[in-house]
């Protein structure tokens, strides 16, 4: 080919990679994968127009959410910046994530990218780095650009920028951990996000796989004012995306694959089995717990109807599944309160625990029967004069009283007004504690009021626990069942309740 033509086609080629960030994606791979054959895949390609039009400044703030190993640290944090560098070299950027190392690593990706003889040919009148201020973690360009890398709740906290961008917030290790991921929603809400320079125009960006329902981006999900770019390994229908540029997800078929030339059957396949459920659920999927629930399945909740005889006697008609159901004698049972009393903690954005209290009948056959719960924000005296209340107008036999903190005052309170109370004292973990409403729920041993108003929040907090926000009902529950464990059926009789 003449030399001529040659230029020419270097010349087009490298001005359709400044007009689009996907051609640019392209064309630059070689220079940072040179032993990686370029894998084209339709979500780098929405990936590069959200941020394009974040670009434009018709997005301010966009939520990434996309598995590991599907080229987004790449995407967002190594040729995006670059590319707009090309016609807005004066544009300043502040990247983090939860290690230095990470946005150190970027921060040399892109400078090796800029100082290519690849993007040197092409754009070398743009800019150029300045000598003078050209390190790992920080670098300038002579239009009064610069880059600068840190961590979660790192330095350079006193600087500004034009796109602000945080990527993967959360050490994995780290997602169990209130203290550690709460710190990191602070450092988010009270230092990154408001280094903007310019908070008309300028621009917020998060890209992470999705750890736990409180995660960075939980939190600004439930702020509001954030385009949600959701990219699952596996296409749920249920979930598809779109998002308000025009764009949604192109599947059709469940579980079909994100990007299978790269990240196909086989290696998913070794994900769900190094991850396991949970895990997988998170990273993958984007979702903190999985579809079918977290430690409480899906499969596994039973329901009831309450039927009112003509005598005003209750029968409770009990649905197996299956179609199969059975019917129970309300009068045959015997009945039990439990109460979990909210502390003085606080928990997500400073908001109280909740009082929980429900009322349990226990068939013959030891079925556990969700009669009534309450679950407010409320303490002591509030709390108690529910817990008494319920006690009197539901007959109930004894209320079992989580007595640990604000919890031993609603004991003696209750004591004081005649209830029958026993104390319960929280033991282990949470997840040990659930350990016998699992093993009664996924027998089919536990019934929820089919029509009951608090049915839907009841439901959502076990699917999510442990991971959820809250576990004041899941507590309520594990020891109704740990109740019905010590004490047996309708026949049985507590001989340590304390009253």
């Amino acid at each position: 080919m003449p030399p001529k033509a040659a230029a020419q086609i270097n010349a087009e080629l490298a001005a359709r990679a400044e007009q689009s960030l996907r051609t640019f994606i392209r064309q630059a791979w070689h220079v940072l994968e040179p032993a990686t054959p370029f894998v084209p895949g339709w979500h780098l390609d929405a990936i590069a127009d959200h941020l394009e039009a974040v670009t434009r400044g018709e997005i301010q703030n966009l939520l990434l959410n996309l598995p590991p190993r599907h080229c987004k640290s790449l995407s967002v944090c190594v040729f995006w910046p670059v590319w707009e560098w090309i016609r807005h070299p004066s544009r300043r950027w502040l990247f983090s994530a939860y290690a230095l190392s990470l946005s150190v690593r970027d921060s040399l990706k892109c400078r090796r990218l800029i100082q290519s003889p690849w993007f040197q040919k092409h754009w070398h009148d743009r800019f150029q780095i300045r000598k003078d201020q050209n390190e790992k973690d920080r670098f300038e360009n002579d239009r009064a650009g610069h880059r600068i890398a840190t961590s979660v709740g790192g330095a350079a906290t006193g600087e500004g920028g034009d796109r602000v961008v945080v990527d993967d917030p959360h050490r994995i290790h780290d997602r169990e951990s209130t203290a550690v991921r709460e710190a990191a929603l602070i450092w988010w809400d009270q230092t990154m996000s408001t280094r903007l320079n310019d908070p008309r125009n300028g621009a917020r960006v998060i890209v992470m796989q999705r750890l736990h329902e409180a995660d960075l981006s939980g939190h600004v999900l439930k702020q509001g004012g954030y385009v949600h770019l959701l990219l699952p390994a596996e296409f749920e229908s249920d979930r598809r995306c779109v998002t308000p540029i025009g764009w949604k997800d192109p599947r059709s078929a469940d579980a079909e694959l994100l990007w299978p030339l790269r990240v196909g059957p086989a290696q998913i396949a070794d994900a769900k089995l190094r991850l396991g459920p949970d895990g997988y659920s998170g990273q993958f999927q984007q979702r903190p717990t999985p579809a079918g629930g977290g430690q409480f399945q899906s499969q596994w909740f039973r329901y009831y109807r309450t039927i009112a005889g003509a005598n005003g006697a209750i029968t409770y008609e009990l649905f197996a599944g299956a179609g199969k159901s059975r019917r129970v004698e309300a009068g045959a049972c015997r009945r039990f309160a439990v109460m979990d009393p909210a502390g003085a903690e606080k928990v997500g954005d400073n908001r109280p625990c909740y009082t929980v209290i429900q009322v349990w009948d226990v068939t013959p056959e030891s079925d556990l029967v969700l009669v009534e719960q309450f679950r407010e924000q409320v303490q002591t005296p509030r709390a108690v004069d529910v817990a008494f209340d319920l006690f009197v107008q539901r007959s109930v036999e004894y209320i079992a009283v989580e007595k640990d903190g604000l919890g031993l005052g609603v004991v003696q309170e209750l004591r004081r007004r005649g209830a029958a109370v026993k104390p319960i004292k929280a033991k282990g973990s949470k997840s040990a504690r659930c350990e016998t409403a699992e093993i009664r729920m996924s027998a089919g041993q536990i019934y929820f009021p089919r029509e009951a108003a608090f049915l839907f929040e009841l439901e959502q907090e076990l699917l999510l626990f442990p991971r959820g926000q809250y576990a004041d009902q899941v507590d309520a529950l594990a020891y109704a069942a740990m109740e019905v464990a010590r004490v047996g059926g309708a026949a049985a009789k507590d001989e340590n309740v304390e009253t």
